[in-house]
This record gives C-alpha cells, structure tokens and sequence, in this order.
C-alpha cells in the first residue's frame, strides 16, 4: 500500500513538471504575438483619434487656456513626438501697411512725383543752350573764338586775330592756310577745318609758352616767331615746289606775334 502511494506521488511531481515545462514554452512562444498585438491596437487607437480633436481650441472652460500653448500628437510610424503649436506672431503696423498693395491713384501720384524733373537752380546754365555754349560760359573750348570787342577775336589760349593786313583781318589771313596756293612756290597748308587750324595754333601757342627742345624762339624786329615741333602731322608743304617735291608732311607750326599775343600769320612748316 505504501508503495503505491509513494508511486502515484512520483507521478504527481512528474507531471507538474512537464505542466510548468509547457507553460513556460506557451508563454515563450506566445509573447512576441501577444506584444505586437498589444501595440497594433495601440496604433489603431492613436489613428482613431479625431482630427477635429486634435485641431480644436482648448475650451475656454479651463482657467488657463490663454496661457497654455496647444500640443499636437503626430501620427508617424515612429513613437509619438509631442510638437508645441506656436502661436503666429502679428506683424508690426508699419510692415502691414507697406505690404498692402498701392491703391491705383496713389502709385499713379508717387510714379508722376518720380518723374518730375528735379527744379534747376536759377545759377545752373539754361536747358536751351548747346553744350559748346555751356562749356564756353565755364571754359574756353579749342578752336572756338569769342568777341571781345568789334571785330577782336580772342582765342581759348589767349591768342587775339585783329583786323589787319592785306586780306582785310588777321583771321582771314591766317585761314589762306587752310588750302594749297599753287601761285606761291612754298605754301604750308593746315589739315582739317577752321575750329580744328585754330586748336593747332592754341596748342603750339602753349607749348611755346612752356619751352623747352621741340621750341625756338626768334625775334624779329618788334616781333616774336614761334616755331613748335608738335610732334604729328598737322598739314603739308603745298605751293608749286611742295608739289614737286610730292607734298611733304609738316609736324611743325610757325606763329608771328606782336605784343605777345597778337596773331600776325601762323602756318605749317617742315623744320625749325
């Protein structure tokens, strides 16, 4: 008798064994399902939530519902990240007003106002004049002449054509220079126009006043002959002989003065 109750609680101590045995295995194997069950349904609520809750004010019921920004719950596959709602700042006055668009008389006013010539001062040289009229009043300009009494002529470099010798003025003689007189044998002819001549003989005249290697200076009873090597081709060697000798090119201006500044002739010539 007492052996088979010492088989039987044999037996009993196996068989819990085995049982623990299984339930452990049970709950090994059935853990990892029970958690992705677990967090499934969690998903499924989160997505279950309304958005018009999500979204909604705060109720004006809580005391500190002014105060207390709106929290957000993203839906992400990631763990929930709580995002604060900040709330949208209001632009100062001043940034408001100037980006308000125009209203169309206004724009039309400012754009005339733009466009309406700044007022002259009365010192300010007049819209009518021409710009050699305009540099005249504030600088001689090269190669143009101003009256400064009858028939006196006087140049931007000081030089004066009076009325004299035999083509009745000084100025008319000096432009004989200004085309080839065959009936001379050596005749010096100037290039170019009247403004251009008289700029030549102003830039010599300057020079000559300045010295130096390319002048020479003579005087020749009561007056003074420049000769001035300008270094360029100012005109040619014209008359019968300039001809025959095919007209060669004159780098230098001869000018005859009296009283330093009065133009007597001035002409193109060769060599000094």
């Amino acid at each position: 008798m007492s052996q088979v109750s010492s088989n039987l609680a044999t037996r009993r101590k196996m068989w819990t064994k085995v049982i623990v045995f299984l339930a452990l295995v049970a709950v090994v194997w059935l853990q990892p399902k029970v958690q992705k069950w677990l967090d499934e349904r969690d998903r499924e609520g989160t997505v279950s939530v309304p958005a018009e809750r999500r979204d909604s004010k705060p109720s004006s019921s809580s005391p500190a519902s002014g105060d207390r920004p709106r929290v957000i719950i993203k839906d992400v596959e990631v763990p929930s990240v709580a995002e604060v709602e900040r709330p949208e700042l209001t632009p100062p006055v001043a940034n408001r007003k100037a980006s308000l668009p125009e209203d169309s008389s206004a724009a039309s006013a400012k754009n005339a106002k733009e466009k309406r010539p700044a007022p002259r001062e009365k010192s300010g040289p007049s819209p009518n004049k021409s710009a050699a009229e305009t540099r005249s009043d504030n600088k001689p300009v090269p190669g143009q002449l101003r009256e400064i009494r009858k028939n006196v002529f006087e140049s931007a470099a000081g030089l004066r054509y009076v009325p004299g010798s035999a083509d009745a003025h000084r100025l008319k003689h000096v432009m004989q220079h200004a085309h080839d007189d065959s009936t001379k044998p050596v005749h010096g002819v100037f290039d170019g126009e009247r403004d251009q001549i008289l700029a030549v003989i102003d830039e010599a005249y300057l020079k000559a006043k300045k010295g130096g290697g390319d002048v020479r200076r003579e005087n020749q009873n009561d007056r003074l002959v420049y000769t001035v090597n300008l270094g360029r081709r100012i005109g040619y060697t014209g008359g019968s002989e300039g001809k025959r000798k095919g007209n060669p090119a004159c780098r230098f201006v001869r000018i005859v003065l009296e009283d330093e500044n009065i133009v007597i002739s001035a002409y193109p010539t060769t060599s000094f």
